[in-house]
């Protein structure tokens, strides 16, 4: 068992055998080398870095096959080596991830696939989960997670109760000095929330962004485009990342803390996400039915 005094990180690796390096934190601030984070795939994985291969890389398999037990880590994708490029809603840059441009479908699997990826590898306990879905058919299935705190929003008015409601708990954590749980919001489109008829709503989201970080709350938007109005709510801060969409369907940049990372967005195929539904939970044949809560490493940067 790692003790208090103990770091790890994640070095590229052949094959499925992995190797954990363990050092001082010391030596990690001095040193700090962002390959070390990154998980190197062979096989099929590292093939569909590949842009003649039609098939995404599978969040599932990467979950599966990397063993990560790290509370608010996610994959986000494969780049052109092969290495796993990973999301830390607790890393200061990363705190808010934007998805932007694109095809809906493409936006829509990923938003998808990164919330369900952070569920799998956090307690329901340690995280909490709502969703605005204005398709009604990208987040769904996101309400079958133990995560889920309530049921998605499919409208201008429910997605108004929930904002005003995580105004309401923001408000809250600030008066009782309090960051836990840490709250999850998703939504598949950030610009159906830029309209009069979400009301208070988009003025409750904006607050979450520029002040929610810094107590436990984080939101995952998509939007086709980072327009003049996303960049005024807060979507231009220094703790969002961004996801842009490149020419290649499925690929994006992942741009966070001044690094830019080109990757092939990771999706969940249908069998995944009905396994999902009936409450299966992909990391279960590695890691048991949740996986162990590690606190992430101080300093520790995974892609940033």
């Amino acid at each position: 068992m790692e003790t208090a005094g103990q770091r790890q990180d994640w070095t590229s690796v052949t094959g499925r055998e992995w190797r954990v390096r363990r050092s001082s934190a010391r030596r990690l601030r001095e040193a700090p080398d962002p390959a070390d984070s990154e998980r190197r795939f062979d096989g099929k994985l590292a093939a569909s870095a590949g842009h003649g291969v039609a098939a995404p890389p599978n969040a599932f398999e990467i979950l599966r096959g990397s063993g990560v037990s790290t509370a608010f880590l996610a994959p986000l994708g494969i780049d052109d080596d092969g290495r796993a490029i990973w999301v830390d809603l607790h890393h200061p840059a990363s705190g808010h991830v934007l998805i932007e441009g694109g095809s809906p479908t493409a936006r829509g699997e990923i938003l998808r696939a990164l919330a369900i990826g952070l569920a799998m590898t956090t307690r329901p306990a340690l995280l909490q989960v709502t969703a605005i879905d204005a398709t009604g058919r990208d987040l769904t299935v996101l309400e079958t997670l133990p995560h889920a705190v309530t049921e998605t929003a499919g409208d201008a008015r429910s997605a108004q109760i929930n904002l005003l409601w995580l105004e309401a708990e923001l408000l809250a954590r600030v008066s009782e000095g309090r960051r836990w749980p840490d709250m999850l919001l998703v939504v598949d489109d950030l610009m159906s929330l830029a309209g009069p008829e979400s009301g208070r709503g988009r003025a409750a989201l904006m607050r979450i962004l520029r002040s929610g970080g810094a107590w436990g709350m984080h939101v995952l938007g998509a939007a086709p485009s980072r327009m003049a109005g996303l960049r005024a709510a807060g979507w231009s801060g220094p703790e969002v990342a961004r996801l842009v969409a490149c020419d290649h369907h499925g690929w994006f940049e992942y741009r966070c803390g001044g690094r830019c990372t080109r990757l092939a967005g990771v999706s969940l195929a249908a069998v995944d996400l009905d396994g999902v539904a009936r409450g299966r939970r992909p990391a279960a044949s590695a890691l048991g039915r949740f996986p162990p809560v590690r606190p992430a490493p101080a300093g520790w940067r995974p892609n940033a």
